[in-house]
């Protein structure tokens, strides 16, 4: 219903006279002849009227104009007057004259569009009391220069006549150029202001009538709600919701219009927040297809269950997932989410109103039905993940089983002080890493499409782990050493040094060395031997084959080896080396090994290895 008082800015109930005075304000300033016939003054015009005629039964009457003289006042201007000539000869002319021109034109104003322009133009900007005024005096004073004042200035002017008429006319032309620019830039973009300004007054009208209009059609949506679905109400009254359903953002009320002045070469877009004037209509349907969302979460499927009503397909769905993979609600949840939502199970069924109504409400709910196709797409889609996903976390179960063992041994004997600066140097270069393995499952084009998804799968490269062991290991003991004579690996080669009657006598270098004396094959003799020191094995008559192991650092846990007698632990941590003698045979004899360089020397040990050796 449209309120014709507020149309006329009054108060519901104002009085006849409110309304005339009202009236003949507004027409003037919304006058689509005072507005270059713009569209907006036009319909606005029209509502005027028809409020001015709704409220009083009378017909509007054309506005008259002021009881004017015009007896005695000649027209100053001819047919062919533009607007810039009319304001060109108000510029030129005395006081009086101008006067005289702002009378005819507010005599002949009311059959010229120019005349009206013109006149609106030097109404702001020309001081019309003070020409009255001047008026007056020049009648009192009617002063007249004579002649001979005349006659003075001109026998005093010495300037050739020439030049002087030459310069009057230079000028003049100046001013008429300067005058012409002003009135033809100028006057336009003052008329251009005044129309600007005449809008923007008109805006709080304007959306203070928008808002009125919506809320009396939220009153018929409201209602219309209220008795056709007792139902939704019902539910929303039990939750204690003071909408009962009928819900809406407030942001979503109103939309910016652009309105476009312009005039001449002026032009200005004003924007202006209105009141959108179906939004009530629209909320009305949102809140109905909601709520059959809501309660059904996805209608139209399910076989006949309880008392032989169907499930909703969404239950339906959610039992039989549950049964085949034994998944919980949340993890159900999660595999809706990945095929894009419920409303991946849903087919619009979109029509005039839903068209409209996508444009006023933001995430407005459509009308739909049940797409089965795509409900037999997400069983298929199931199955095919959780495959996948089994077979990646198999395969990643068995990559950690592999590292964890590799691990295990190769830090076996470690403290806590090595294992916690193993564990820093493993997190600047993680041995364990993963990749994103992506998968695709292929729905059909009526139903889910194609559907990505991805599984992080665990690849391990433990190459620099006994890198990372021999640093640590070399670095806790770098400066570790045995006493001289002693016998590392006694639990696998015995530690007895009793024989007879040969000796064989080892002299060592700058290094720390352990000397295996190996008999047919199999370690006999074995003893640590300090830098700078000396050591006697006592030993059978026989044959022997004599073997240096050299190194800086005593790692009594370091792996050599597996033998016989199991795992060989301890070794040196750096400068290793390992050296032999080919063959020694002895027979009641005594040699001596000396293990630094000297002249002319008969021993020169040949390059062995670790497995060798021991």
């Amino acid at each position: 219903m449209i309120n014709y008082y507020k149309i006329l800015g009054l108060e519901n109930g104002a009085s006849l006279s409110d309304i005339e005075a009202s009236y003949n304000k507004l027409s003037k300033e919304l006058d689509p002849a005072n507005n270059d016939n713009l569209e907006f003054f036009v319909e606005e015009f029209a509502l005027l009227q028809e409020a001015y005629k709704a409220l009083t039964g009378k017909e509007p009457e054309e506005q008259k104009e002021a009881d004017i003289n015009t007896s005695d006042i000649s027209d100053v201007f001819e047919d062919s007057d533009s607007l810039v000539s009319i304001l060109k000869k108000f510029r030129a002319s005395e006081d009086a004259k101008k006067l005289e021109i702002i009378k005819s034109l507010e005599a002949f104003k009311s059959n010229n569009e120019t005349y009206q322009q013109a006149l609106s133009m030097l109404y702001k900007k020309e001081d019309i009391k003070h020409l009255e005024s001047a008026a007056e005096n020049t009648k009192s004073t009617n002063l007249k220069v004579p002649k001979e004042s005349l006659s003075s200035q001109n026998s005093n002017d010495t300037t050739p006549k020439k030049k002087k008429d030459s310069s009057k006319k230079s000028n003049k032309t100046l001013l008429f150029i300067l005058a012409f620019g002003i009135l033809f830039f100028g006057a336009p973009y003052i008329y251009f202001l005044t129309k600007v300004s005449t809008f923007k007054n008109e805006i709080p009208r304007l959306v203070d009538e928008t808002e009125y209009n919506q809320n009396s059609s939220r009153k018929i949506w409201e209602a219309k709600f209220l008795e056709n679905h007792p139902e939704i109400v019902a539910k929303h009254i039990i939750v204690g919701a003071k909408d009962k359903g009928f819900n809406f953002k407030e942001s979503d009320r109103k939309y910016t219009k652009d309105s476009l002045i312009n005039f001449f070469i002026y032009s200005k877009t004003i924007p202006v927040v209105l009141y959108k004037p179906d939004f009530f209509q629209c909320v009305y349907y949102n809140a109905v297809n909601s709520d059959n969302f809501w309660n059904h979460y996805i209608v139209g499927l399910g076989k006949g269950k309880r008392n032989g009503k169907p499930l909703p397909p969404y239950l339906e769905m959610l039992k039989k997932t549950k049964k085949k993979h034994r998944v919980s609600d949340k993890e159900f949840e999660e595999f809706i989410q990945m095929v894009g939502g419920l409303k991946a199970f849903q087919q619009e069924k979109p029509s005039s109103i839903d068209d409209k109504c996508k444009k006023c409400i933001e995430n407005y709910q459509t009308a739909f039905e049940t797409n089965t196709v795509a409900i037999v797409d997400f069983y298929a889609f199931v199955d095919q993940y959780l495959g996948a996903k089994k077979r990646i976390g198999k395969y990643n179960r068995g990559i950690l089983e592999k590292y964890n063992s590799k691990y295990k041994i190769q830090t076996a004997g470690m403290n806590s002080s090595m294992r916690s600066k193993l564990k820093l140097k493993i997190k600047e270069k993680p041995l364990l890493t993963s990749n994103e393995v992506i998968e695709v499952f292929s729905g059909f084009k009526e139903g889910l499409g194609d559907i990505s998804y991805s599984f992080n799968q665990s690849e391990e490269d433990l190459t620099p782990l006994k890198g990372y062991v021999n640093e640590i290991y070399a670095s806790y003991y770098a400066s570790n050493s045995l006493y001289n004579g002693a016998t590392p690996y006694k639990y696998c080669y015995g530690a007895s040094n009793n024989g007879y009657p040969s000796k064989v006598n080892i002299k060592s270098g700058n290094s720390d060395v352990i000397v295996t004396i190996k008999k047919q094959g199999k370690v006999y003799r074995h003893a640590y031997i300090k830098a700078y020191s000396n050591y006697t094995f006592k030993v059978a008559d026989g044959s022997y084959n004599v073997y240096f192991y050299y190194g800086k650092g005593w790692n009594p846990k370091k792996f050599m080896k597996n033998t016989n007698c199991g795992r060989l632990v301890g070794g040196f941590v750096s400068n290793v080396s390992v050296g032999k003698d080919m063959y020694l045979s002895l027979n009641n004899q005594y040699m001596t090994y000396t293990l630094t360089s000297v002249k002319n020397g008969n021993f020169s040990p040949k390059t062995s290895s670790i497995n060798e050796a021991f």
